[in-house]
């Protein structure tokens, strides 16, 4: 009897962790299907002086739109889909500096954005305007190539369903 009850408890972990895999799976897909959300962001970037990190809004919500507010916790899992490409493609992350954190800069409409996670007592993510910098030049994605590479492997994954 306990036996099935362990399996039982296993196979409901299991599910459980699946839905959540699948779940920011579609969060992370629309991000790269096209400009719209990098298109959001930059402008936002700019709206903010050119940076801000996601937690500028913690203490006053009201400063910020509902709209705004859902795409700002969007920057995490955008944050993800670019480290996990410049890891598949070997291209090196910015550390920061007495934190435990990285960033990415990617390429977007002729500007180059540099895009992090910081963790420490607590954890933000942030966007920022930078200029282009010769010793970050081999560190650059370029957002098309981004969209590229997901929009094919999303398609993959598609077509492996339906098989």
């Amino acid at each position: 009897m306990k036996a099935n009850d362990n399996n039982e408890k296993i196979e409901s972990l299991k599910e459980k962790v699946l839905k959540e895999l699948v779940k920011k799976q579609e969060i992370k897909k629309p991000l790269t299907k096209d400009d719209e959300y990098f298109s959001w962001l930059a402008s936002f970037t700019e709206k903010n002086d050119g940076k801000f990190c996601n937690d500028d809004w913690d203490y006053s919500p009201e400063d910020i739109s509902k709209e705004d507010a859902g795409k700002v916790k969007n920057l995490y899992y955008f944050y993800l889909v670019l480290a996990d490409y410049a890891d598949e493609f070997g291209i090196d992350q910015e550390l920061e500096r007495g934190f435990y954190g990285s960033a990415v800069r990617v390429r977007f409409n002729d500007a180059i954005y540099k895009i992090g996670y910081v963790t420490g007592q607590g954890s933000y993510e942030y966007c920022m305007k930078v200029n282009e910098e010769e010793n970050f030049a081999d560190m650059v994605i370029d957002f098309n190539d981004v969209k590229k590479f997901y929009n094919n492997k999303y398609n993959l994954e598609e077509e492996s369903r339906e098989l």
